[in-house]
């Protein structure tokens, strides 16, 4: 009995798939190569070029496939860029700080930490599809949130610092998971105590977003 050759190119799709997301995961992108990907997902070399025209569109779909948001809801970006009346604003931004940090605490996908891990402190930056397509929407959703909840901060870089800051303080629970269970002596973040670090975030964020800036206090300029 012969394989069906369309089963048998998917397949071997797949394969490389999975076997350039755990090798990109354990080793970074730079250091793997298309012989590598090819011997350990049982593939001949030329077979990679057949399914993927170079490494980096090989790279792109692992972050696609295995990344850290996916089959991941992720925050309700087009709810947090709608137009929105202060107060609404606020409720939208504790619903969505809450929710970040319920993603962020769920079981860690290895590979999926692994690959942001390399990506984000690697020299020059993640690649510009994590980059596009995940980070600068979740930012600037989150400037836009934080601008209709404070008419006054209207800023860009003042707006894109406090969505940074607050987007890393939910990412944190992701990236060192393993150091705050030590923090907070406990052995999971079951979902009270992640419910109760995101209205920490909130509570801070929003007495210090309502607060003069550095410049406006007349401090450093």
């Amino acid at each position: 009995m012969t394989s069906d050759p369309e089963t048998t190119k998917h397949g071997a799709r797949e394969r490389l798939l999975s076997a350039a997301a755990r090798l990109f995961a354990e080793h970074g992108k730079d250091k793997v190569s298309i012989r590598d990907i090819a011997a350990a997902a049982g593939v001949r070399h030329g077979g990679v070029n057949y399914h993927f025209r170079s490494k980096d569109e090989l790279f792109v779909e692992v972050l696609r496939n295995f990344g850290p948001t996916a089959g991941q809801a992720g925050p309700p970006l087009a709810l947090m860029r709608s137009e929105k009346t202060p107060d609404e604003a606020r409720a939208v931004f504790e619903q969505v700080v809450e929710g970040i940090a319920l993603e962020f605490t769920r079981p860690i996908d290895p590979i999926a930490l692994g690959l942001l891990h390399g990506e984000i402190s690697k020299d020059g930056g993640p690649h510009e599809t994590i980059f596009k397509e995940v980070i600068e929407p979740r930012h600037e959703a989150m400037e836009t949130l934080i601008g209709q909840m404070y008419p006054h901060l209207t800023d860009k870089r003042e707006l894109r610092i406090a969505a940074m800051n607050v987007i890393s303080q939910c990412v944190f629970l992701f990236l060192a998971q393993p150091v705050a269970l030590r923090l907070l002596g406990v052995d999971e973040i079951d979902e009270e105590l992640a419910r109760t670090y995101a209205r920490r975030i909130v509570t801070t964020a929003l007495a210090g977003l309502g607060a003069p800036s550095v410049t406006e206090a007349g401090g450093a300029r």
